[in-house]
């Protein structure tokens, strides 16, 4: 649950303005739905809403979409993979604290349910999630081949689950990205424009980035 769910139960306060900025992404989530994939940056100083903003957001879109969310902390900045990780814990329902022994089997099941064409990238997925590989023809990869098959694999989970419903994918305090995660979202955004997600990412001012320039 993210804070925002918790608060909820408690009851949050109004929400009052921001009309323009919430038509504005409601439109890209349509824009996304209807199959020309769409990134938005939410950009703002700490405290200024931009959680509460997503998660207004949300509130107000279809009940087909399907959302995965996850954030970045401030000790993560040097763990690979650290944010892209952890959408995947919430697409493949691992909690933390989930028997290493158990992950295994729920990968390959979720995957074959998926599509049983994404299960040869196992080996890739089971990288992500620091699983023990076996395969032989993965060992013989070196990092960066291994690195761009992980990117292959996950890009692909997240574009095949887009064409069961839109997909509606949230990366928070993306300030204190690990670099690794930073090129993997490059990467995915080059790929993006033709398919039915939309990636919201949530930042402060003072993370730079070249992803304006693009069109979607």
């Amino acid at each position: 649950k993210s804070r925002l769910d918790a608060s909820e139960s408690k009851g949050l306060t109004a929400f009052i303005g921001r009309k323009d900025e919430m038509d504005s992404l409601l439109g890209s989530y349509q824009r996304a739905a209807g199959g020309k994939g769409q990134i938005v940056g939410i950009v703002g100083e700490p405290g200024v809403g931009k959680s509460r903003f997503v998660f207004e957001m949300r509130r107000r879109i279809d009940d087909r979409h399907q959302w995965l969310e996850s954030r970045c902390v401030q000790y993560g900045s040097n763990i690979p993979f650290f944010p892209i990780r952890e959408l995947a814990r919430a697409y493949f329902n691992i909690n933390d604290g989930a028997p290493e022994e158990e992950i295994p089997e729920r990968l390959e099941s979720v995957l074959a349910q998926l599509d049983k064409e994404l299960v040869p990238s196992l080996p890739a997925i089971r990288e992500l999630f620091s699983l023990p590989v076996t395969d032989s023809q993965w060992e013989r990869l070196d990092p960066k081949e291994k690195r761009m098959k992980m990117f292959e694999a996950i890009r692909n989970v997240f574009v095949r689950l887009g064409q069961e419903r839109p997909l509606v994918l949230v990366l928070d305090d993306l300030q204190w990205v690990d670099k690794t995660s930073e090129e993997f979202i490059s990467y995915f955004i080059e790929r993006i424009a033709n398919t039915p997600i939309l990636l919201l990412l949530i930042y402060r001012h003072e993370f730079n980035h070249a992803w304006g320039s693009k069109s979607f």
